[in-house]
This record gives C-alpha cells, structure tokens and sequence, in this order.
C-alpha cells in the first residue's frame, strides 16, 4: 500500500505516482544502489509501473517516495514489510 503523505522539517515522504517510474529506473543504473538488490538490469517503464501498482495492492508492505528539498531522493522502492501484528505474543 501506498503511505500517508508525512512532511518533516527536511525531508518528505509521499505516496508515488506513476510518473516517478521513468525516474526509478534511471536509479538502476548506480551500482551503489543495486548491489543488494536480486534484480541484475534495469526494469523497463512498464515493468516499474506495474511493480508500483502491485506494490500498492500489497497489504504488508508500505512505500513512499522520499522528496529531500523538492527533489525525489533515493529508491522508491523502499518497500517495507509490516507484517501481521498479533496481540499475543507467540512463543519461539
């Protein structure tokens, strides 16, 4: 799913749009950010477009598009696991 809109006094987290892909897939090209990534080459536009659309749809997971001085910073693709939340703790 997609994240609220949060403003910080540096830094702002927002929902992304289907705009942003063009610009992500440039972000491919850095080796800096792909080495962890399982992905080698670089996805096409319509291949980002449509992992933001499932990325949206996915209830365990959460993505924003970090914006530092109005310009996007970073991967979007920062998706995170927010797992299920249980009330009780489970024994290990």
């Amino acid at each position: 799913m997609y994240g609220p809109v949060i403003q910080g006094k540096l830094v702002r987290l927002r929902p992304p749009k289907p705009e942003d892909a063009e610009v992500m897939i440039g972000w491919f090209e850095d080796l800096e950010t792909t080495r962890f990534l399982a992905l080698q080459n670089p996805p096409s536009i319509e291949m980002e477009k449509q992992w933001l659309e499932t990325t949206a749809k996915d209830p365990n997971s959460v993505i924003w598009v970090m914006e530092v001085g109005g310009s996007r910073s970073g991967r979007p693709g920062f998706a995170r696991s927010i797992g299920k939340m249980d009330s009780e703790p489970q024994a290990r």
